[in-house]
């Protein structure tokens, strides 16, 4: 038996979820056991205008962070000292993600741009081609076969993380924007937040098997529970509140 049960560890990455979604990436905190306080213990560097943060699985202290500008930046939560810093990329970064063996990290952004660095040096490793506009979130899959990434021309990419190859397209209404992502932690499903909408695709079929009316929450953030039966969100709501809920998926 852990330290939490299955609901309070579901709890706490709610929590979680909602203080990644709405911190601006300039200062790190640390949870307290229960979650219930943030400390704040420094600064992170070159945090100015940061627009995406990601932490390593297999690294605790690895964080990367990339910037309005075009920057990428690596850095240590033990010291809060930069390790590396990429060239300016022609594009505002939106969002990235380590994958689960903490060997390669992929940052996505406007214009298309899409591609895969090794955290520890900053090389970049492969670019991923297919998106037309702005891509709003990336997610690697548990088991770090697929990389999934979700843009503002109404598509779900389905990418080979090895050969940079999409091996499907969910393509979405017209007009609408894929915001958030999250795969279950059996790979058998992605969850994705388009606009005023909750999809979740079977990964199998590659079909879309359930389709959720959000009314007017726009969805920034989100997860499967573990028994993959509820999904958390976070967003915000076209009168401008904020709200965190969970949804029955089943």
């Amino acid at each position: 038996e852990g330290l939490y049960s299955v609901p309070h560890l579901f709890a706490m990455l709610v929590y979680w979820i909602a203080f990644m979604g709405c911190q601006a990436g300039t200062e790190v905190s640390k949870a307290t056991r229960d979650s219930a306080t943030l400390t704040p213990i420094g600064t992170i560097p070159r945090s100015f205008g940061v627009s995406a943060i990601s932490f390593s699985n297999q690294d605790p202290d690895l964080g990367l962070s990339g910037d309005m500008y075009g920057y990428v930046t690596a850095f240590r939560l033990d010291t809060l000292r930069e390790v590396w810093r990429s060239e300016r990329i022609a594009a505002t970064l939106e969002h990235m993600a380590f994958s689960p063996d903490g060997e390669q990290a992929i940052v996505v952004g406007n214009r298309g741009t899409i591609f895969t660095i090794e955290p520890q040096s900053g090389a970049r490793i492969m670019d991923f081609i297919g998106h037309a506009h702005i891509i709003q979130c990336v997610a690697f899959s548990p088991d770090g076969r697929y990389v999934a990434t979700g843009s503002s021309d109404a598509t779900v990419m389905l990418w080979d993380a090895e050969t940079g190859i999409d091996t499907h397209i969910f393509t979405e209404w017209s007009g609408s924007q894929v915001r958030t992502l999250a795969f279950s932690q059996d790979g058998r499903f992605l969850a994705a937040g388009i606009s005023e909408e909750l999809a979740i695709y079977n990964l199998t079929t590659f079909q879309k098997t359930k389709s959720i009316n959000l009314g007017e929450l726009w969805v920034e953030e989100m997860l499967f529970s573990p028994g993959m039966e509820f999904v958390a969100l976070i967003g915000w709501f076209n009168g401008g509140s904020n709200d965190a809920i969970i949804m029955d998926v089943e």
